[in-house]
């Protein structure tokens, strides 16, 4: 079925226009309607009316463009993630999901070799397996490091150099800890949404 095929008076679409030879999306608009026999799209904003070609409408507002269009907005500095948004606007998805795909591949090194959305899915599953596996390895070896360092007797020249090299492997094993935690946190939420993103791209050229 058509990503537009559900549309409703009133729910948000994004349109392409022109300026200077240059297209950009704009987010915000409204759909009003599909014209009857061109099938174009009719959409409103602050009073204005725009029609839309159906074609530019399914590839501006498929499922799942609405998380992309979010992604987009939310580091609009990063060139790869510039350079996506320049290419949807064109219409060209492929090419969006090539320079997303760059922009996934620069969050962590692991990502390196990964040349579909596919690709990209399953390393993030295999990362975020990893990535749990890690932490509660760490969560016991903290444990033990820290009960270790606790017991350890003090006053010895021996016993001091001892306590010293218990505390570097514990905070050793908190940084990594902490390394860990971050990717859980960050980095894999992070990269969550770019395969999100990547899969309903690719579902929506499939769809063409």
């Amino acid at each position: 079925m058509p990503a537009s095929a559900a549309k409703k008076p009133g729910d948000p679409v994004r349109v392409r226009r022109k300026a200077g030879g240059t297209a950009a999306i704009e987010d915000g608009w409204r759909f009003v309607r599909f014209e009857p026999d061109s099938g174009n799209l009719v959409a409103e904003k602050d009073g204005k009316r725009v029609v839309c070609a159906r074609g530019e409408c399914e590839k501006l507002n498929y499922p799942g463009s609405g998380e992309m269009w979010e992604l987009l907005c939310s580091q609009p500095d990063d060139e790869n993630l510039r350079e996506a948004g320049c290419a949807w606007a064109e219409l060209d998805l492929s090419k969006t999901a090539s320079r997303l795909l760059e922009y996934g591949r620069a969050l962590d090194p692991s990502f390196a070799s990964c040349q579909t959305a596919i690709d990209f899915s399953g390393k993030v599953r295999a990362l975020a397996e990893s990535c749990d596996s890690s932490i509660a390895v760490l969560r016991m070896d903290m444990k033990r490091a820290e009960a270790e360092y606790n017991r350890c007797p003090v006053g010895t020249a021996f016993d001091n150099d001892r306590k010293d090299d218990l505390l570097d492997r514990w905070r050793d094993l908190q940084a990594r800890y902490a390394a860990k935690a971050y990717c859980r946190d960050k980095l894999i939420p992070a990269c969550c949404r770019v395969s999100a993103c990547l899969e309903s791209l690719d579902a929506a050229r499939k769809a063409r």
